[in-house]
């Protein structure tokens, strides 16, 4: 497995062209994810949102939803699979089971343990999974500082 999360600065390095580093603006991230449509929100007057899907990286894809504060990147919802988000049929509530989403948060745990060890904390900011209660998903969150 190669290492996407870089432990030194929290970058995520998905090719040598596709780079993520904490606090680019709006405009670097659209450049870095042209070719992958990135759609972008905004909430609260200083806060934007923007998500990327299905982006490849070490035999995976991974989905981005990215908050930028004053057009800084300062947090990234990770999440990832084996097949790309828009492959699919769209499944519903009914295919819901908060076991897999649990053993999901257990994966992405495993992940961040082979990409930074087990330290959450860094210099850059944290990085944690999580299983969310009430969304009923899992993800992996960076906050930059």
């Amino acid at each position: 497995m190669s290492h996407i999360l870089e432990l030194q600065s929290g970058a995520l390095r998905f090719s040598e062209t596709c780079i993520v580093r904490a606090h680019m603006s709006e405009a670097e991230l659209r450049a870095t994810f042209a070719s992958h449509e990135p759609k972008s929100g905004r909430f609260a007057s200083e806060w934007t949102s923007l998500a990327v899907e299905d982006v490849p990286a070490d035999a995976s894809y991974f989905h981005l939803r990215m908050r930028l504060e004053s057009d800084r990147l300062k947090v990234i919802d990770l999440s990832f699979g084996p097949e790309p988000a828009r492959s699919g049929a769209e499944k519903s509530w009914d295919d819901y089971d908060e076991s897999e989403q649990r053993a999901q948060r257990d994966v992405y745990d495993a992940w961040l343990s082979t990409q930074v060890g087990s330290a959450r904390q860094h210099p850059w900011g944290t990085v944690s999974a999580y299983f969310d209660e009430r969304g009923g998903g899992a993800g992996i969150l960076l906050r930059y500082l």
